[in-house]
């Protein structure tokens, strides 16, 4: 399983590539969004990326730091006639924006072992509801954003409903990936910070596929293990000519006890 460390794996010099920019012009925005800790955009330490040497200020970035970096660029990195041409072809920053968005989905669902797996999502009714605090993580927001977040919605055409939408189980609140994706449009439309509210809209276009994507690879897991296990039953049977080996009874035509 992952841990905590393992979601910074993104380089800078693969972060230029990947933008289409020079080393020097990343290290120039991710200036910018150091110099005012108050301004719309922003990095943050341990969460979106770490120091792997803090005096020449070198680092590794996390998907969630990477699609802050590239909503920035989006906004406003003016690049010719040429990139808007290519970018118009074949959509690459669009694409690449939404992968980072499903890393970072997959980051906080599958982080760590599968006891702080079983608190961050669980399954009703055969889909996958994700924890509250772990859905506010992925949005990169707070509990007064989702709670306001909550409450608009519900006042809107097509209101999420309780045991279908979202769960409330021993008073914590878990939401399918419907509601997942409509906090992450709305949070997208509404918030101030610009990084948090561009970063939104691309994991709402994210939420759905990626929590289907694990749920799939879970499902499919979980039948390897089982295979795994039916397998070694026989074998064992095998092994021991189908004699129990607590009663010595062998199993035949006339006593075919399981």
């Amino acid at each position: 399983m992952a841990t905590t460390k393992n979601k910074f794996v993104i380089k800078e010099d693969e972060l230029a590539k990947w933008f289409s920019v020079p080393l020097g012009r990343l290290y120039e925005v991710v200036e910018f969004f150091d110099s005012d800790p108050d301004d719309d955009w922003d990095l943050e330490e341990s969460s979106d990326f770490i120091f792997i040497n803090r005096t020449l200020k070198s680092r590794i970035y996390a998907a969630s730091g990477a699609l802050k970096i590239a909503a920035y660029l989006d906004a406003y990195e003016q690049r010719g006639i040429f990139h808007k041409i290519k970018e118009f072809i074949t959509r690459h920053e669009q694409r690449l924006r939404r992968s980072l968005a499903r890393k970072s989905i997959s980051e906080e669902l599958l982080l760590g072992d599968e006891e702080t797996q079983d608190s961050r999502f669980k399954y009703r009714n055969d889909r996958i509801v994700i924890y509250k605090q772990s859905l506010r993580r992925i949005l990169g927001t707070n509990g007064a954003s989702m709670n306001r977040a909550f409450r608009a919605i519900q006042r809107s055409v097509i209101p999420l409903e309780v045991d279908k939408d979202y769960y409330i189980i021993d008073e914590q609140y878990w939401y399918t990936g419907k509601a997942s994706e409509a906090f992450a449009k709305h949070l997208g439309a509404t918030l101030t910070n610009k990084s948090r509210q561009a970063m939104c809209r691309d994991v709402a276009y994210a939420l759905v596929p990626a929590i289907e994507n694990i749920q799939r690879n879970l499902r499919s897991a979980d039948e390897q293990r089982q295979k795994k296990i039916e397998t070694a039953k026989r074998q064992a049977k095998r092994r021991d000519n189908n004699r129990c080996q607590i009663t010595k009874t062998k199993r035949c035509g006339y006593d075919k006890f399981n």
